[in-house]
């Protein structure tokens, strides 16, 4: 039959619509729903575990990281082959005998819950803890009260998977108090607060943290955490809308992680240019990350090349290959070399380390030891300083003009060993050379 128009405290009927037994207590109408029975593929010790099914059908508790979708929540305990009843949809509650403390908190309720990542079966209104481990997104209900679940299982509801999100492993302590943070992966596999600067070697950014698997602050070493790279993300501030954001950070181990607006304040010389979105508004990024560039010959210490067999000295930052016997020790710049090379081609250490003689021949190889930064193309200068821009220039007349070196990543003007100088103004959209020294 249908509903009872007004039903009484203590009424039952059958639903005929939705099959099942309806009765009203205290104002309420509520369903007896019918529970479905299979052999449990686990030990229960107690009611209310989201369980999916097992290759042999067997029920067992969600393992969000290898099943898409649960099957609902057991109603009691059971042995493992034991026969178990699986409530799959309608209101569950979770008893006072198996949950002496309520599993939910007031704040909780019209919260949607999903599955945790760990332990299985087991239940989080934490999004970030549900995907932690790039597990599957499954949602199981709405929370109704501190004991009261309303199951409405649905399965992983990402669409097909994009790789917008992805885990990594901290390897440093990272303050997420403040603003969202930038990392970097680095070659050990684990993320680090990225930095331009190119020396640090922490330009290779995977995105911002947007959760991660404890509320701690600032977050231990070997915390696993999602980071985003693609997507909107609020937490900024100061942004300027519509401009690029890049990622910045200097020597200050304060600004490691963070982002600027600013390219100017991008050196071509030592820095790398990481566009990693633009922002919507003061607050918002449109995450986009994109790959790190320098102007740099993009070749690593260490690699050997050939190169014009009439040539009498090696390219800039490289070393023939012609059985020289090399002291990183009163060579300091030879130090990363060594760090890669070692004593493969002979010697004991760092003070006598040898490199293969390679130039017996009409054909020539030199290695690079050392990085150096240079415009593209490289016809055009190493160095370069516009003063005090494209549109404004000063009047020279037999006046001094003092050049910061530091500003080219060069800490000491003695350890210029030659310095081009060549002097041009603009004009009529070409630059015309004054003079050259």
């Amino acid at each position: 039959m249908a509903n009872l128009p007004t039903p009484e405290n203590g009424d039952a009927w059958l639903n005929s619509d939705t099959k099942t037994l309806k009765y009203h207590l205290a104002g309420q109408n509520y369903s007896l729903v019918p529970q479905n029975i299979f052999i449990a593929g686990d030990t229960f010790d107690k009611s209310g575990y989201v369980v999916s099914l097992n290759s042999n059908s067997k029920v067992i508790k969600t393992d969000s990281a290898t099943v898409t979708k649960a099957l609902g929540i057991n109603t009691h305990a059971s042995d493992l082959d034991g026969f178990i009843e699986i409530q799959s949809w309608g209101l569950f509650h979770f008893n006072e005998v198996d949950y002496p403390t309520p599993p939910f908190n007031a704040s909780d309720i019209g919260k949607t819950v999903y599955v945790s990542d760990s332990p299985d079966g087991q239940l989080t209104t934490d999004i970030n803890l549900a995907s932690i481990g790039s597990n599957n997104i499954i949602v199981i209900g709405q929370i109704s009260s501190e004991r009261d679940l309303v199951i409405s299982i649905e399965g992983d509801g990402r669409g097909p998977l994009d790789y917008s999100e992805m885990e990594y492993t901290t390897g440093e302590e990272i303050d997420i108090s403040f603003t969202p943070v930038l990392v970097s992966l680095q070659d050990d596999g684990f993320v680090y607060k990225s930095n331009k600067k190119s020396s640090l070697e922490k330009f290779y950014v995977v995105g911002f943290i947007v959760g991660a698997n404890t509320n701690v602050s600032p977050l231990p070493i070997g915390t696993k955490v999602i980071v985003r790279k693609i997507g909107k993300l609020n937490g900024f501030s100061g942004l300027t809308p519509g401009k690029p954001v890049y990622a910045g950070g200097d020597s200050n181990p304060l600004s490691y992680g963070t982002i600027i607006q600013n390219p100017d304040a991008i050196s071509v010389y030592y820095d790398k240019y990481i566009q990693v979105g633009i922002a919507r508004s003061n607050t918002e990024i449109d995450i986009s990350i994109l790959p790190p560039y320098s102007y740099t010959d993009g070749i690593r210490v260490g690699d050997i090349s050939l190169c014009d067999s009439t040539k009498t000295e090696p390219d800039t930052g490289y070393l023939f290959m012609d059985g020289s016997v090399l002291n990183a020790v009163t060579n300091p710049e030879y130090q990363e070399l060594y760090d890669i090379v070692g004593n493969t081609w002979g010697g004991i250490d760092n003070t006598n380390f040898v490199l293969e003689n390679l130039n017996t021949g009409l054909i020539k190889y030199q290695i690079k030891y050392k990085k150096f930064f240079q415009f593209n193309p490289t016809y055009t200068p190493i160095y370069q300083i516009e003063y005090p821009s494209h549109s404004s220039w000063e009047i020279y007349e037999n006046t001094d003009k003092t050049i910061n070196t530091s500003s080219f990543g060069i800490l000491s003007a003695e350890s210029i060993k030659e310095l081009d100088v060549k002097i041009y103004a603009r004009k009529d959209l070409e630059n015309i050379k004054i003079a050259e020294s």
